[in-house]
């Protein structure tokens, strides 16, 4: 049996064929814990059941394989390629999936496992307060600079230093006195939030083998390694160096007719997150070489 669904916020169509593509059953349900407990108890486990990675297609795919159900969530970029046609409708969306399926030709995307989707969530949760401290530093850079003010510290934003900016707020305009009390404050704010953040991924990449590896090499720290980990998943999916490449999106893209190819800039196909963390890695590796 192959159950096609197309998922939404708030509702979901399905439909149900057997082995040789025959339309069992079509119909929709709202997208409740009480509907969703019928569906489970409706069909069997071994049931092939295709759903379009979007983001309440992802909360489906994780619902259903936590349930024991065997879920093949569908590249949703792909599908909209294949997917190219006047008459787009839920129902038609959710027939098309269970038939690229059946058919051999469904692109699948890849659905990480409990244990890595909660470390790939709560890496990308820590880059948001990373990069709001990154622009409060910018600010307080700016601010001082157009005061003609510096702070003679090899860390401005140490304890001892910010101390210090406080004191010469008192020096500067009342504005400007006031935005740089408020930055100290949020930088405070943030900082210990993204201290209480760490410790929680302190204990969640502990003792992995993968992790370990990847510390090994110059210039990844442990929060580097595990995003790392996180965003590429069960490495063996890959079947190559050359596929792993490409997933990363630090690849060239490249057009090629006959005898003549042209390469042009990374094609960034793959996770940002992922090219964030080995561009970073790169750069770390540059400053600690010797010169």
């Amino acid at each position: 049996m192959i159950i096609g669904i197309d998922a939404h916020k708030l509702s979901e169509s399905v439909c149900v064929t057997d082995m040789d593509g025959k339309i069992v059953e079509e119909y929709r349900m709202d997208n409740t814990e009480k509907e969703w407990n019928v569906f489970m108890g409706k069909y069997p486990k071994d049931s092939d059941i295709v759903v379009e990675s979007s983001t309440t297609g992802k909360y489906v795919a994780r619902l259903l394989r936590d349930n024991g159900f065997r879920i093949h969530p569908a590249n949703p970029k792909a599908l909209k390629i294949i997917f190219r046609s006047t008459k787009k409708t839920d129902k038609n969306d959710a027939r098309n999936l269970a038939k690229l399926f059946r058919m051999g030709e469904l692109p699948e995307s890849y659905l990480p496992s409990r244990e890595i989707d909660s470390i790939r969530t709560m890496i990308r949760y820590r880059r948001s307060p990373g990069e709001e401290v990154t622009a409060i530093k910018n600010r307080v850079h700016a601010l001082l600079a157009r005061n003609g003010l510096s702070v003679d510290a090899s860390d401005i934003f140490g304890k001892r230093a910010l101390k210090k900016m406080l004191d010469l707020s008192a020096s500067l305009n009342e504005t400007d006195g006031f935005i740089l009390t408020d930055l100290i404050s949020r930088f405070r704010a943030i900082s210990d939030n993204i201290d209480s953040v760490q410790d929680r991924l302190a204990s969640m990449g502990k003792d992995n083998e993968y992790v370990n590896i990847l510390m090994s090499i110059p210039g990844i720290d442990y929060y580097t390694a595990l995003g790392i980990y996180s965003e590429i998943g069960d490495i063996s999916r890959f079947p190559d160096a050359d596929h792993l490449a490409s997933y990363t999106g630090l690849v060239p893209k490249v057009d090629q007719s006959g005898s003549v190819a042209i390469y042009g800039h990374v094609t960034k196909a793959g996770p940002s997150v992922l090219r964030f963390f080995i561009v970073n890695s790169v750069h770390s590796l540059i400053r600690l070489s010797p010169a």
